[in-house]
């Protein structure tokens, strides 16, 4: 029996700009009107606009949506460690 490693899904949906539905969210680490932050299963996701208003946010499903002038979002990604082993340029 080969051992299945769990997988993370994820859905991000935009509509017109004006709303923004995110799931597999763990947890907001931070919110201003211009831009939220969110730790997510796959990483962290930044939304970028003017007057962002959470309008719901869900532990049970896991799920937060956003409304306001939309202009972005994106995931930051993490460095990748260097090992011990690894050359320095």
């Amino acid at each position: 029996m080969v051992a299945q490693t769990p997988q993370h899904h994820q859905q991000l949906y935009l509509k017109d700009r004006k709303a923004l539905t995110l799931d597999a969210v763990k947890s907001v680490k931070d919110f201003t009107e211009s831009q939220l932050i969110v730790d997510t299963e796959l990483g962290t996701v930044y939304i970028e606009g003017e007057e962002l208003k959470i309008e719901s946010l869900s532990k049970e499903n896991a799920s937060i949506l956003v409304t306001g002038n939309i202009s972005g979002f994106y995931y930051k990604s993490q460095k990748p460690r260097r090992s011990i082993f690894s050359r320095k340029d």
